[in-house]
């Protein structure tokens, strides 16, 4: 079973790596090698292929992809590099950002987040590239921004939705009492219906827009959000911290309005992982706990997210599917699509 495997390899780098750079590598490199040559696993992962086929899509990922069809390498190729990517930049951001914090590391582990890459692999392709563009935003580096930002939304645009919210809350010298008033909204927010906003942007995803896909996500979905939004009204307003709050409370407002605006769940995604990194700034800063209890509450409520992603298994990880990477196929263009679609004939979606 991937997700015991998983659990007991992370616990045996961190209790064997004791530099923290090197715990980062360790889970760079046991990623590539177990998710990167995954084989058929994954929501998405046939609905790539079949676009690999069809040498459809836009943006520099439909340029990465052309030129490894057109040079006759493989979708598991394309896969390797992506996930190389993607995780590279997840990581980076989490060394620069939380200062080489390995808790935030553990969290991120064991978080939805890490799993949902290997599904959603375009949009997290994204979002990683989006993650470092708010790091030099912060470093002041406008320009690398721009550029980082630009990278995004060449790969995946529905990054468009989040930017102007992005600017809007950096810039924002958020008050103690706006603030409060912010968290006394946030209850409410799944039960009120936004999809009067009737978002439209280009692309495949300005469908989203419609009320017919503003669907309600499930009761799990609900609990986490309560659960998280718990420990943000137990947290000490802490000005030092500032930026971090404001990051993660624009999470919690995407999220809380993608319960009747299904839209919105995508634009949460891009502020996910400041989930990760508030839990660690909790532990140590909250209003009615001790360190110790907050550090269990915080252990209690990823272990719990942790065996509600394993139970509902939302993203098709298990079973999973291991195949050692393939480089060259020694086909023609006919006979690397008449085999990629039997393959895709022999797959059995649930």
């Amino acid at each position: 079973m991937i997700y015991l495997l998983h659990i007991v390899i992370i616990f045996l780098i961190f209790i064997l790596i004791k530099k923290i750079k090197y715990k980062y590598f360790a889970i760079y490199l046991y990623t590539i090698i177990i998710f990167g040559q995954r084989w058929l696993v994954g929501t998405d992962y046939v609905g790539y292929m079949r676009l690999f086929l069809a040498q459809k899509g836009y943006g520099l990922y439909f340029f990465l992809q052309e030129f490894i069809f057109k040079n006759k390498l493989t979708f598991q190729l394309l896969i390797i590099i992506v996930l190389m990517i993607t995780m590279f930049n997840f990581l980076f951001f989490l060394y620069k950002y939380t200062k080489r914090n390995q808790w935030v590391l553990l969290i991120f582990c064991f978080s939805e987040m890490y799993f949902q890459q290997f599904s959603q692999i375009r949009q997290y392709m994204a979002i990683s590239f989006f993650l470092i563009s708010i790091l030099c935003l912060i470093n002041k580096k406008r320009l690398y921004f721009v550029l980082f930002y630009l990278i995004a939304f060449n790969i995946h645009m529905s990054v468009s939705i989040v930017v102007l919210p992005l600017i809007i809350f950096y810039f924002w010298e958020m008050k103690k009492y706006q603030n409060q008033i912010i968290v006394c909204i946030l209850p409410i927010l799944p039960f009120i219906n936004f999809s009067f906003l009737a978002i439209k942007f280009g692309g495949h995803y300005g469908e989203y827009g419609d009320t017919v896909f503003s669907t309600h996500l499930s009761n799990f979905n609900l609990i986490a959000y309560y659960s998280i939004l718990f420990f943000y009204i137990t947290y000490r307003y802490n000005k030092d911290d500032s930026q971090n709050n404001k990051f993660f409370l624009l999470y919690l407002i995407l999220y809380g309005i993608s319960f009747k605006f299904a839209i919105m769940i995508r634009a949460s995604f891009y502020f996910k992982i400041f989930a990760a990194t508030f839990l660690v700034n909790y532990i140590g800063n909250n209003r009615f706990f001790v360190k110790k209890l907050s550090a269990q509450l915080v252990v209690f409520y990823c272990a719990f997210s942790f065996i509600g992603l394993v139970y509902t298994n939302p993203y098709r990880i298990q079973p999973f599917y291991w195949k050692p990477l393939i480089i060259y196929e020694k086909k023609n263009y006919l006979d690397i699509r008449v085999a990629y679609m039997r393959i895709l004939r022999g797959v059995k979606l649930n």
